[in-house]
C-alpha cells in the first residue's frame, strides 16, 4: 500500500503539479531577487508560513537539483508556446552564476547553500547561504522582518495567511505578490491542464506536499481579496473566474447541510464532492 493518490489531468507537458510548481518556483526565484531578501527568509516565507513544506523554495531547489528545475523551465518553454507567462519568465543573473559554475545543490556538494565543516553552540553544521545581489557565500543573520515572527506565532493556516497578507513588510509583499501570480496561473490552467478544481488542488497537495490548493487558498483568503491580489501584480484571471464575478459566485468549495460541494468552472455549477 503505498499511500497515493491518482489525479485525472489532461496530457498536457509536466501535467499539473510540476506545471504550477516548477513556475512559481521561477517567480519565487525572481521576487527574491527584486525584493533584495535573504534565501533563508524566502525559505521560511515560501515553507510552513504558507502551509508548505519546511525547505521553502530554495532548499527544494538544492534537494531536487538547479538543473533539473531548469531543465523542465526550458522544455515548458519549448512546449507551452500559448502560455504567456512562461513565454515572457526571465530566470534572474544569480540562476546563471551558479548554472555556469555547476553548481547545482545537493548532488554537486553546494548550490543555493554551502555546507561548511564548522558546528554552531549546539553541534548543529553550519551552512552558508548564497546572497543573491552579490553571489557570495555568507553566515544566515538573525531575521528582523514582522512577516516571519508573526507566522511562529499563529497556529491556524487559513487565520495565518489573513493575517501575513496585511502586514506591510518585505515579507508580507512577497506572499502577496506570490499569490497573486498563482490565484491567476492556476486558474489559467483550467481547462488546458484539467477541468477541475478539485483536481489541481489535489495535485499540489499531493505532489508538492501543500497544505491547501491554490483555489483552497483562494478561498481561504477571500474570492475578492484574491483578485484584488492578481490585479496588483498585473495578471488576469481565467474567462471562467471573470464569469463568476459576473454572475455573483464568490466560491470555490461550499458546504451546506453538511454537504461539500466543489464549483465546475465549465458549467458553473455546484457539484457534490
Amino acid at each position: 500500500y503505498l499511500g497515493k493518490k491518482t489525479v485525472l489531468c489532461n496530457d498536457t507537458p509536466a501535467f499539473i503539479a510540476n506545471r504550477i510548481g516548477v513556475v512559481s518556483m521561477a517567480k519565487i526565484f525572481n521576487l527574491a531577487h527584486e525584493l533584495k531578501l535573504s534565501i533563508s527568509d524566502v525559505d521560511k516565507l515560501t515553507g510552513t508560513a504558507i502551509g508548505r513544506p519546511k525547505s521553502g523554495t530554495f532548499r527544494l531547489t538544492d534537494l531536487v537539483g538547479l538543473d533539473t528545475a531548469i531543465f523542465v523551465i526550458t522544455d515548458l518553454k519549448k512546449n507551452c508556446l500559448h502560455d504567456e507567462i512562461i513565454q515572457e519568465l526571465q530566470l534572474p543573473t544569480f540562476i546563471n552564476f551558479l548554472i555556469n559554475h555547476k553548481w547545482f545543490g545537493n548532488k554537486s556538494g553546494q548550490g543555493f547553500f554551502l555546507k561548511t565543516d564548522e558546528k554552531d553552540s549546539t553541534g548543529k553544521t553550519k551552512f552558508l547561504s548564497l546572497d543573491l545581489q552579490n553571489h557570495e557565500y555568507n553566515l544566515d543573520t538573525k531575521s528582523n522582518l514582522e512577516s516571519i515572527k508573526i507566522a511562529k506565532q499563529i497556529e491556524d493556516l487559513p487565520k495565518r495567511l489573513k493575517a501575513l497578507i496585511k502586514l506591510q513588510d518585505t515579507g508580507a509583499i512577497l506572499i502577496r505578490k506570490l499569490l497573486g501570480f498563482l490565484f491567476a496561473y492556476a486558474s489559467q490552467r483550467i481547462p488546458e491542464s484539467s477541468n477541475s478544481i478539485e483536481s489541481i488542488d489535489e495535485a499540489m497537495r499531493n505532489g508538492f506536499g501543500w497544505e491547501l490548493g491554490p483555489f483552497e487558498t483562494w478561498d481561504v483568503i477571500g474570492f475578492t481579496e484574491g483578485i484584488q491580489l492578481i490585479e496588483a501584480v498585473s495578471q488576469k484571471p481565467a474567462a471562467w473566474v471573470i464569469k463568476m464575478i459576473e454572475t455573483g459566485k464568490n466560491q470555490f468549495y461550499k458546504f451546506e447541510e453538511q454537504i461539500s460541494y466543489v464549483l465546475d468552472p465549465l458549467s458553473g455549477t455546484y457539484n457534490r464532492q
